[in-house]
């Protein structure tokens, strides 16, 4: 077992805070030295498109909070090939470096979270 955490974030940037609490949780818990790692799930994926514009429906934006996951030892952030096809996105079509991602072929997904300890999701 993996003694990292996993936190899966499943939802869209803005449609409601579940993903701001996932990212907002990940970094809170990596200050305090706690290991942990980042799938982004589904729609998830698309926290790290470019051309974001929090501030149209008054919102702040966690764009910082992606860019700075590796300072955060909080890369890879882990995301399933197949979610970059469903929404017709490239590496090249993120906000972060793709050095700090890490695919995960849909295969080999249910082994990858079932080899964490302890899963969060948001």
């Amino acid at each position: 077992m993996n003694d990292h955490v996993l936190v899966i974030i499943k939802n869209t940037p803005y449609t409601n805070n579940q993903a701001q609490d996932g990212f907002d949780f990940a970094m809170a818990a990596a200050a305090f030295d706690m290991p942990i790692k980042i799938l982004l799930q589904d729609q998830g994926i698309l926290n790290l498109t470019q051309n974001q514009n929090s501030k149209i429906i008054n919102r702040d934006s966690f764009i910082d909070f992606i860019k700075a996951a590796e300072l955060y030892e909080l890369d890879p952030i882990y995301i399933v090939k197949n979610h970059l096809e469903k929404y017709n996105l490239t590496l090249d079509n993120l906000i972060i470096n793709k050095n700090l991602i890490q695919i995960i072929g849909n295969n080999n997904l249910s082994d990858f979270i079932d080899s964490f300890e302890h899963v969060i999701q948001y």
